[in-house]
């Protein structure tokens, strides 16, 4: 997206300079830097010695019974959430910031799924191009974050915590690797 602005904004400012001039171009572009400025000084960023960025340290790795490795992937995580109906708003809008943070430390194709049979039953559902990538999401999990996983535990039906279910890809069409036998994506 960064090299997508850039090259938006030159063909605007290059628009812009046609059609008027480059000197007009860079008065309009200092106009609206000073018009930005004076917005950041009304409204401005939370100031970040205000927010608690310390390793949450709540996740522990889980004891697989297959041999993975760091480099092994895809990983699919669903987790199985159970909302009752009068929670359903407010969890869903409480799955956006999730969803946020989920995909600002590393997550893919995050999802949030419905059951058709059992309304009260959500899965959320992301990946991860391998274990390790799936690791380092969870050491990224910050104290800041926690009143957000602690609100989604509040609203959960069922008793401890909801189930989480780890699968790793393997697509029988890939190719594999010679010196493990590991299926690697293609």
């Amino acid at each position: 997206s960064v090299f997508g602005g850039m090259a938006l904004g030159a063909w605007l400012w290059g628009s812009v300079a046609e059609w008027r001039s480059i000197s007009q171009a860079l008065v309009i572009a200092a106009a609206l830097m000073l018009i930005g400025l004076l917005l950041g000084m009304r409204w401005r960023l939370p100031d970040p010695r205000d927010l608690n960025l310390d390793p949450l340290n709540r996740w522990r790795e889980p004891a697989v019974k297959l041999d993975i490795q760091a480099r092994s992937g895809p990983v699919t995580i669903s987790v199985l959430w159970s909302i009752a109906e009068a929670d359903t708003a407010e969890f869903k809008r409480l799955m956006v910031p999730r969803r946020r943070r989920r995909r600002r430390d590393g997550a893919q194709r995050w999802s949030l799924l419905r059951d058709l049979e059992q309304p009260d039953r959500w899965v959320e559902r992301y990946e991860f191009p391998t274990w390790g990538d799936y690791v380092r999401f969870h050491a990224r999990t910050t104290q800041q974050d926690a009143s957000l996983i602690d609100r989604l535990l509040e609203l959960h039906q069922d008793p401890g915590t909801p189930q989480v279910v780890r699968f790793l890809t393997r697509d029988p069409s890939a190719r594999v690797a010679p010196e493990d036998g590991e299926i690697l994506s293609v």
